[in-house]
């Protein structure tokens, strides 16, 4: 990586980690003590934090409020958590109906009729063979069968066989409050586990490439090279609402072709050499990045940081036409130097999305920062390119 690379490398990765260190805030409300609803916005904050307190901003006044203060939170576009269920601390509210269930970590709070029942998932250590190994207290096996022993359904009856996680439990209570036709309230439909997009993206790249310590090539090859090519291609993008709304992944396969050209007109005695140089590639590019969502609303930008693998195919033709006495004689080598058939690059850049009911429109700025060019000879060679796209998303959500 060359000098100007490693300059804008370091900048991106500087940049990012302010932009991802900053406080946002998202609307919610709160419930206070004697149950009036406040309405402002709440601190997007990790998961543990959630449980104890929250930050609370209405206008220009921010406070921290506790369980003291607020029986009920809700933010992040439908996340709940109460005060309710367990003395001094929140607990997240997953489903609410006949059978409810709540979660805190490891720790799942089903309730029926009034009545609390606990789950624990938290792995212990348990002594087998004379070696100790992890597993999960069975009990909750037979907690879950007598919740739900008025309802047969096939996925109840199997619901002991199953790994006891959220998103099976959140299932199982489902399941129950439908056996009878009873309502409830999912209050993680918008923070599923995962949620992806998928579409077409085109557009433009500006490269250039650029050659050092080429003495041996001058009468031939320029110091650098521009060209502009169209591009085309696939893109899917995921993200776990449910771990962390702003950080996603994002894979792409993109196809170009492309062309650097140069003539180098030398006159000697009377001969007169026209030297062409034609570098022909074609690319198919897959690259994979981590995205970050820097705002949400219709438009939202988002980030983008990663590498790139590359299978380039070449034609490289070193073309002389010599001209003496009105007699022009045309020679050519073929390949005279190999490209890199696989070549790895770094990826940086950003995008705003305007974001419809099942369909989200991105408009993308890119830089790509590549490694060494070339394989063969007695030179280094390296490329960039500047990337302007569009790509149509169809989405799995609303």
């Amino acid at each position: 990586m060359n000098r100007d690379h490693l300059l804008s490398f370091l900048f991106i990765v500087l940049t990012i980690p302010n932009l991802t260190g900053q406080r946002v805030f998202v609307p919610g409300y709160y419930i206070n003590l004697e149950e009036d609803t406040i309405k402002g916005e709440i601190l997007q904050a990790d998961l543990k934090s959630r449980f104890d307190d929250f930050v609370f901003r209405n206008g220009s006044k921010t406070e921290t409020i506790d369980h003291e203060k607020a029986i009920t939170f809700s933010y992040d576009q439908g996340r709940k958590f109460t005060a309710a269920i367990v003395e001094n601390t929140y607990t997240e509210v997953l489903v609410e109906g006949v059978l409810s269930l709540y979660q805190r970590g490891d720790l799942f709070y089903f309730k029926k009729n009034d009545r609390i029942y606990l789950i624990n998932t938290t792995p212990i250590n348990v002594e087998d063979n004379n070696s100790l190994i992890q597993t999960i207290d069975p009990q909750w096996k037979n907690i879950i069968t007598a919740l739900t022993a008025d309802c047969k359904t096939s996925y109840l009856e199997e619901i002991t066989l199953l790994v006891p996680n959220t998103k099976n439990f959140i299932t199982a209570v489902e399941e129950y409050n439908q056996c009878y036709a009873l309502s409830s309230t999912l209050y993680t439909k918008s923070n599923e586990w995962a949620r992806f997009k998928y579409g077409a993206t085109f557009g433009q790249r500006h490269s250039r490439l650029r050659f050092s310590n080429r003495s041996r090539l001058e009468e031939y090859v320029q110091e650098q090279y521009h060209a502009d090519n169209l591009f085309s291609g696939l893109s899917l993008h995921l993200h776990s609402p449910r771990l962390n709304r702003r950080f996603g992944l994002q894979l792409d396969f993109l196809y170009y072709e492309q062309r650097f050209y140069s003539s180098n007109i030398i006159s000697n005695e009377g001969i007169m050499r026209d030297n062409q140089v034609v570098i022909d590639t074609r690319r198919y590019e897959f690259p994979m990045y981590f995205t970050y969502q820097v705002n949400k609303g219709f438009v939202s930008n988002f980030l983008q940081l990663g590498i790139s693998t590359d299978f380039v195919s070449q034609d490289i033709r070193y073309i002389t036409d010599e001209i003496q006495q009105n007699q022009i004689t045309t020679s050519q080598i073929r390949d005279p130097w190999v490209i890199n058939k696989w070549q790895n690059s770094i990826i940086a850049g950003t995008s705003l999305v305007f974001d419809f009911k099942i369909v989200e429109l991105s408009a993308d700025i890119k830089i790509r920062l590549g490694d060494r060019f070339n394989k063969t000879g007695f030179f280094n060679s390296f490329d960039r390119d500047l990337l302007y796209g569009i790509t149509l998303y169809y989405k799995n959500y609303e």
